[in-house]
């Protein structure tokens, strides 16, 4: 049981992480798109 959450956990800290890197690859293209506005 222990393993199995330790493992979960894991793949917990991955999400997060790739979470983290998507959100700011979108506030890069947000802010490159309003750059090209004005």
């Amino acid at each position: 049981m222990t393993e199995l959450r330790a493992h979960f956990h894991d793949e917990l800290e991955q999400l997060e992480h790739d979470l983290v890197l998507m959100g700011e690859q979108a506030a890069a293209m947000v802010r490159d798109s309003v750059a090209a506005l004005v």
